[in-house]
């Protein structure tokens, strides 16, 4: 059997497994699970992160959002060698940080919070950034663009809180769509109908992806 039926093969059965023993196992997990096999099977060198290694990635506004930024994730597992990394828009060259690693408990539900600050960057100017452990392991891309002296856009939403969050997503697609060019979002009030249980807020985090990253 060559390589390439080698590898469809192995990410078929990786897939059925999957399917099997997960029981109901979210869309993006299997993905990220299919994609990780096909990496070690074709032997890359950099391993995309599997969606328990990655949740949540998400911007937050530093001090001085011309100059800076909190990049923040968790994971499932401690990874004492959680590091960010980044680099202007189309360069080669990059530049890493550490980030940290810490137990957080939660309902009964403890996760590891990664976040760093990455500093020293030039206002108004286009970046990009990517998580992950050690040597191999890292997520996607993500853009991160610092402020400048111009008039910017800002998304406002009220409160959030609900038993069903499917209805919310959709108006954070929506508007996400509609404003390209927002700089930054802001919830106000209730962001989860009860904020002891920990699927509310795992809900929440996964529906506000498409502007959080």
């Amino acid at each position: 059997m060559n390589k390439s039926k080698l590898l469809k093969t192995i990410v078929a059965i990786a897939a059925l497994a999957v399917l099997v023993t997960g029981g109901y196992v979210y869309k993006d997990a299997i993905h990220s699970r299919i994609a990780r096999t096909a990496a070690v099977v074709s032997g890359q060198e950099i391993k995309p992160l599997l969606d328990s290694e990655g949740r949540y990635i998400r911007q937050i506004v530093a001090q001085d959002n011309s100059t800076s930024r909190t990049i923040m994730w968790q994971s499932d597992s401690s990874e004492a060698d959680a590091v960010i990394e980044y680099r202007l828009v189309g360069a080669d060259s990059t530049q890493t940080i550490s980030a940290t690693d810490k137990a957080f408990t939660d309902d009964g539900s403890t996760t590891y919070i990664h976040e760093g600050t990455v500093t020293g960057l030039t206002p108004n100017t286009k970046y990009e950034y990517r998580v992950g452990y050690g040597n191999d392991r890292r997520s996607d891309w993500y853009s991160l663009e610092t402020a400048g002296a111009s008039v910017y856009d800002v998304l406002i939403y009220p409160d959030s809180q609900s038993g069903d969050y499917s209805a919310w997503e959709e108006i954070v697609k929506d508007s996400a769509h509609r404003n390209p060019r927002t700089a930054l979002y802001i919830s106000m009030g209730d962001l989860v109908d009860n904020g002891e249980q920990a699927y509310q807020w795992r809900t929440w985090l996964n529906s506000i992806r498409p502007l959080s990253a």
